[in-house]
């Protein structure tokens, strides 16, 4: 049904409203399109969003599991870290022990080293000392049967006195008691002064003492025996022992004795003789002077000079037994040596094929007190031993000077000199020094017998007899208590 409309006045045409309406249908119905389009855009949106609200869910749940694995991670992460601390704290640790172990074992690798050479050293040191023990062990057998076979009684004792070891000499001698010592004089030695407690105190020692045995040795000889005994420190296997040889000199003592008799009746016989010969001869000489000829005046003087030689080794030989038995008497008177000394070397020098002389005696007189005759016997003997060994053509010095409280009478040759090595045995009687071709050699030189002198110490004229070098000339100095 249809209701009537009145038009308002200002109405617009029909035309224009449905135009309009036309334009307004369209445009709803464009709007109904674009609201269906709009719905169908919201449900796809919709949809849209329950998806993505699904995959935001689905996404919160993973992002969530995501961060309880991440979470699960960080802490395994932190946990890696941390057992990589420990492996790399523990690694660094088993480097270091490492190290440690490589150092041990390179020490214990040279340990091993010098341990293998220490034993092969040991092993050398066991041979050689297994060798030197042999070679003692022989060495002590050698000496013991050294020690057996010696005549002289060998007593070895320690730093107490007590004997250690005594050969069979000693126990033949004396027994194994100790020996008890008399003196030259048969009275008892101190008990300090025995052999056995002079060497207990490491004394290097010479000693001569006697025994009374009760048994005569000889016909007519009295019961007491002679010895001497030597000692000197024996540094055996570390302790300080001493050894005491002790020689039986009875017999040696007996013979010097018969010796020196002899020597002193042999002197004694010959010179009778010798001086009736020369007694003649001097009173024959001036006779053949006078009237015979060339010849036996010749003759006559040598025989003279002959004569006189016989009487100086008589003289010299019955010196000699007297110098060794202590039994040189001497002089002593003072004297000047200046005129001594001038009048020898003007004798030695007459001699034949004697040697020029140079004298350095000074102007001032030098006064000792001594035996003239003594003192020539040795101013010859220096003179006439610088002449025989040195060349013909060169002079013997004398010279004469103080030395201090004493007078230095120097002798000087020009001569090879003496070897070194026979120095130390220049006045050990009857010596010979050995012939050598070299510079440093002498020819052989005989004994030198000073009669009144002692090599390096104070003799009957209170003087001492050495030898001096003067630069590869070499001469003998005496001296004479002022």
């Amino acid at each position: 049904m249809m209701r009537h409309v009145t038009a308002p006045a200002d109405a617009r045409p029909l035309e224009d409203v449905v135009t309009d309406l036309t334009r307004l249908t369209a445009q709803v119905r464009q709007m109904a399109s674009a609201n269906r389009a709009l719905r169908g855009t919201n449900e796809t949106l919709t949809d849209a969003n329950a998806t993505l609200t699904d995959a935001n869910t689905s996404l919160r749940r993973d992002r969530a599991d995501a961060h309880t694995e991440t979470a699960h991670a960080q802490a395994e992460t932190v946990d890696a870290h941390a057992e990589t601390a420990d492996i790399r704290t523990r690694n660094v640790a088993l480097h270091a022990t490492n190290d440690a172990l490589d150092r041990r074992n390179a020490d214990l690798k040279a340990t091993v080293a010098e341990m293998e050479r220490a034993n092969g050293a040991l092993q050398a040191h066991r041979v050689a000392v297994q060798e030197v023990v042999a070679v003692l062990d022989a060495e002590r057998a050698q000496l013991a049967v050294i020690l057996a076979g010696l005549e002289d009684a060998v007593l070895v004792v320690d730093q107490t006195g007590t004997p250690l070891r005594m050969n069979a000499a000693y126990v033949q001698l004396f027994g194994h008691a100790s020996v008890a010592p008399d003196d030259a004089r048969g009275r008892p030695l101190a008990p300090d002064q025995t052999p056995q407690a002079r060497a207990a105190r490491g004394e290097t020692f010479s000693l001569s003492f006697s025994l009374a045995t009760g048994v005569p040795s000889l016909v007519g000889e009295d019961t007491r025996r002679w010895f001497v005994a030597t000692g000197q420190p024996l540094h055996e296997e570390g302790a300080t022992h001493a050894i005491v040889v002790i020689r039986d000199v009875t017999l040696s003592n007996r013979h010097r004795r018969l010796q020196e008799e002899f020597l002193s009746l042999a002197g004694h016989e010959l010179r009778t003789p010798l001086t009736s010969i020369k007694g003649y001869l001097d009173l024959l000489t001036p006779l053949l002077h006078a009237g015979s000829d060339e010849r036996s005046r010749r003759y006559a003087t040598r025989a003279l000079h002959q004569t006189q030689v016989l009487v100086t080794l008589v003289r010299d030989l019955t010196d000699a037994a007297r110098l060794q038995g202590g039994q040189l008497t001497l002089d002593r008177a003072a004297l000047d040596l200046v005129p001594l000394i001038a009048q020898v070397a003007e004798t030695v020098q007459a001699l034949p094929a004697g040697h020029a002389i140079r004298l350095a005696l000074g102007a001032a007189p030098v006064w000792v007190r001594g035996d003239a005759g003594r003192l020539e016997q040795v101013l010859v003997n220096l003179l006439t031993n610088a002449g025989a060994h040195a060349p013909s053509e060169t002079p013997i010095d004398v010279r004469l000077r103080r030395v201090g409280a004493e007078v230095a009478l120097d002798v000087q040759d020009y001569g090879r000199g003496i070897a070194a090595d026979q120095l130390p045995h220049l006045f050990t009687r009857s010596y010979q020094v050995a012939r050598r071709s070299s510079r440093a050699g002498r020819l052989r030189a005989g004994p030198l017998h000073l009669p009144g002198t002692d090599r390096g110490a104070r003799g009957p004229h209170h003087g001492r007899v050495g030898r001096r070098a003067w630069d590869d000339v070499h001469g003998l100095v005496a001296l004479a208590g002022g």
